[in-house]
Formats: structure tokens, C-alpha cells, sequence
């Protein structure tokens, strides 16, 4: 992990080999550790296995949620990693219905994103819809 200065734009971003945070994210009282798992969990679900486009942006974040809410789960309970998922409901809610009744494909689980500017259409619906997905799975299905 690399810490950036302040002038860096994002709180983390992944990186094949490393990882760059930001020096806001070194809070001293732990209360940023789901970021920073966040960006190392993309070491294994979004740098080894990732999106071939855009189209699959949720097989990377949902991934990378689903794992680092485990991790909030093992770092305090498992009530407190229910609590994030409810949470990240709340705020996949919220993302559904600021994109409103015109632009319902982009909250889908794999929109169509051909021709689009991914920046358009991005969101918090693929990290939620896919860490709910795979926590759907995780407590109805038996492998």
C-alpha cells in the first residue's frame, strides 16, 4: 500500500501490485478499515478475475463488497456486517431511483453500456446489486 498526498482524487484505487490510498483514509481510529480492505480485496476480485467491459462492472465491485463486508463481519460482528448490507440497500434504493424512469437500464445488474460513457453511468448499483446478489447466494443456496 501507498499513501498519496492529499492532492490525490480518490480514497483508493487498485492497482495490479499495489495499492494507493489516500491520507485522509489513515483515520487512526480504524473507522475508514472497510475502504482500505475495499481496494486491497481488489487485489483477488477485480485484478486477478475481472469485467471484460464495462457491461460486467458488478462481477469487480459486487465481488470486492461482498468480500470486504466478510472482513467488517470478522472485524467486529456479524450483526455489524448485516448492518453495512442493509445499509448499502438503502443507498442501492437511493441510486435506483435518481436514475429514475428514463434510464432503467442503467440499474440493471449488467446494463447495456455500449456506446455510453462509463462515467455516465456509473453508479452504486453495481457494487450493491452484485454484493447482494452473492449474499442472496450465500444464504439460500447449498453447494
Amino acid at each position: 500500500m501507498v499513501v498519496l498526498p492529499g492532492s490525490f482524487p480518490f480514497g483508493g484505487m487498485e492497482n495490479v501490485q499495489l495499492t494507493f490510498l489516500s491520507k485522509s483514509l489513515i483515520a487512526g481510529d480504524r473507522s475508514l478499515a472497510t475502504v482500505v480492505a475495499h481496494e486491497i480485496v481488489h487485489s483477488w476480485a477485480g485484478n486477478l478475475v475481472t469485467n471484460k467491459s464495462w457491461t460486467d462492472f458488478w462481477l469487480n465491485e459486487g465481488f470486492t463488497v461482498y468480500i470486504e463486508r466478510l472482513i467488517a463481519g470478522a472485524l467486529a460482528t456479524e450483526a455489524y456486517r448485516h448492518f453495512e448490507i442493509y445499509l448499502g440497500y438503502q443507498g442501492l434504493v437511493k441510486a435506483v431511483a435518481e436514475f429514475g424512469e428514463s434510464n432503467k437500464e442503467y440499474t440493471k445488474l449488467q446494463p447495456n453500456t455500449d456506446g455510453k460513457d462509463p462515467d455516465e453511468v456509473f453508479s452504486r448499483v453495481p457494487y450493491e446489486k452484485g454484493s447482494l446478489l452473492l449474499f442472496h447466494l450465500e444464504h439460500h443456496c447449498t453447494f
